[in-house]
């Protein structure tokens, strides 16, 4: 957990207004848009809505935090210790399954291991858990397999971009940080 992640100190504008409403919809109401699935250039505000989500639930709700690489890296240890069924499993201990950077040795070429991930996501939300997923990469031209999979079975899951705030939002925000001070 990272505490300066917060909903309020998140630059909002037309750029990152629905990622943003979608992200404070699921602190009020937990399992509304399941899975929900942000991607968007490096630096959008991608990770800071993840730990602002996150910020906004721990109290409340057993949230859990990981990037795509380690959740990549922990899946071939439990696939080579033949514990893949313990590795799904263990996921199923939290109310919030955050990934971020999904793309993370899931790309294109790499099918298995996409159709691996989406295994465990629909085990997650068959149990009622919240998935929040982030890539750096637009799914339906780079994460084809989990991209159609989210397309045909998720219908109260969101898909959608994120782009870093306008110079004008963020030179207002940093501005109005100054006063506060």
């Amino acid at each position: 957990m990272n505490p300066k992640y917060t909903f309020d100190n998140f630059v909002v504008d037309s750029q990152n207004e629905l990622p943003y409403s979608v992200a404070t919809a699921i602190t009020k109401n937990l399992l509304r848009y399941n899975p929900f699935f942000v991607y968007g250039k490096w630096h959008s505000g991608k990770t800071h809505l993840l730990r602002a989500i996150e910020n906004a639930l721990q109290e409340k709700y057993k949230v859990f935090y990981t990037t795509g690489e380690q959740f990549h890296s922990d899946l071939v240890k439990s696939l080579q210790e033949k514990r893949y069924a313990d590795f799904i499993k263990q996921y199923q201990n939290y109310d919030v399954v955050m990934i971020d950077n999904i793309e993370e040795r899931t790309s294109k070429c790499m099918v298995d291991t996409q159709k691996t991930i989406m295994e465990v996501i629909d085990s997650l939300l068959a149990n009622n858990k919240q998935v929040i997923l982030t890539s750096e990469l637009n799914p339906a031209e780079n994460l084809p397999v989990m991209y159609q999979h989210f397309a045909s079975h998720y219908e109260s899951g969101i898909i959608t971009d994120i782009s870093a705030p306008n110079v004008v939002s963020s030179k207002d925000f940093v501005e109005n940080l100054i006063k506060k001070a």
